[in-house]
């Protein structure tokens, strides 16, 4: 289990994380969100150990990082995919770090099995592309079969079969009971991979939650109807004093009435319906609409940038 308990960290006159608490459970994936800049990375580095907090505490099984015996063997961690020496194989880097931590050998090929690199372990490291870094690096993090793991953008350079195999092997190992830490930009990936949240922005805590639970505090909630009479269903629904617009395909998107409330009015007033549907929205929409003040780098619109851009080339003409 990881504890943190009012985290701060001040770089100058620059606050990365600011009186953070929360709990990484065993047996789920927690993902940990939060805009760029937003002090996840930055957090990481203070649970392991690599960043001394300015005030607060960072515990794993109860302990600071440096305080752990033999540090591989409860807590695995994927934090840079490029931590290793460019002239040594695959398979020379974990011997290193298992001949430090006292790992048994044979486990070096074990993990190389588990994350693909069996066949490419000889090469040197430096050779390898960004997801064959970042697969080595997850071979790290599993040498020491810790109870505890972090990962920081775990699927960076992997290809859609790279980063669905990440995503069974994260949840495999938290069903063993493990603690399963990873932050992540790519928010429909963390939809299907972690059960719990903890989102942060700012360095400060937003939300440490369920999935369901965070998605379910968003304000996108609305019925989408579709029937042939889409634009008499619209304005008899109005009536009702419920939110009406009629979507570009044509369906009905009712905001203000459940789907049986829906549902009972078509009856009653004879409408056809082809589709009935409540919409909720996703955990991208959600984390969108619950972090857009916590954004501090913003781009511009493209169209207006595109527009402005136009412009710009047919007056220089």
């Amino acid at each position: 289990m990881i504890v943190a308990r009012s985290l701060t960290k001040h770089y100058q006159r620059t606050v990365a994380v600011r009186d953070l608490s929360f709990d990484v459970r065993p047996g789920v994936v927690t993902g940990f969100l939060g805009p760029n800049g937003s002090g996840k990375s930055t957090t990481m580095r203070m649970i392991m150990g690599l960043d001394v907090p300015t005030a607060g505490t960072a515990l794993v099984h109860g302990r600071p990082y440096a305080e752990l015996e033999w540090p591989l063997r409860e807590v695995g961690a994927l934090l840079d995919a490029r931590a290793f020496h460019p002239g040594r194989s695959g398979r020379d880097h974990l011997r290193i770090l298992a001949r430090s931590n006292d790992i048994p050998l044979r486990r070096v090929d074990e993990v190389l099995d588990i994350v693909g690199l069996g066949s490419v372990a000889q090469q040197r490291a430096g050779r390898y592309s960004l997801g064959m870094g970042q697969r080595l690096g997850i071979a790290a993090a599993l040498l020491g079969d810790p109870g505890v793991l972090l990962f920081d953008e775990p699927v960076n350079g992997l290809d859609p079969e790279g980063i669905r195999w990440v995503r069974h092997l994260l949840r495999s190992l938290a069903q063993e009971g493990r603690t399963v830490f990873v932050s992540s930009h790519l928010i429909a990936e963390m939809s299907l991979t972690a059960q719990r949240l903890v989102v942060i922005g700012r360095g400060t805590l937003i939300a440490e939650t369920t999935v369901d639970e965070f998605v379910s505090r968003s304000a996108t909630k609305f019925v989408r109807v579709v029937t042939p009479a889409a634009a008499e269903f619209a304005d008899a629904l109005r009536g009702t004093g419920a939110t009406v617009r009629v979507d570009d395909d044509g369906a009905v998107l009712v905001d203000g009435l459940t789907s049986a409330d829906v549902g009972r009015f078509a009856a009653h007033r004879d409408f056809t319906l082809f589709e009935l549907t409540p919409v909720q929205a996703s955990l991208e929409d959600a984390f969108m609409e619950l972090t857009n003040a916590a954004v501090e780098f913003r781009a511009g619109e493209p169209a207006v940038a595109m527009a402005t851009s136009s412009t710009t080339t047919k007056e220089n003409a």
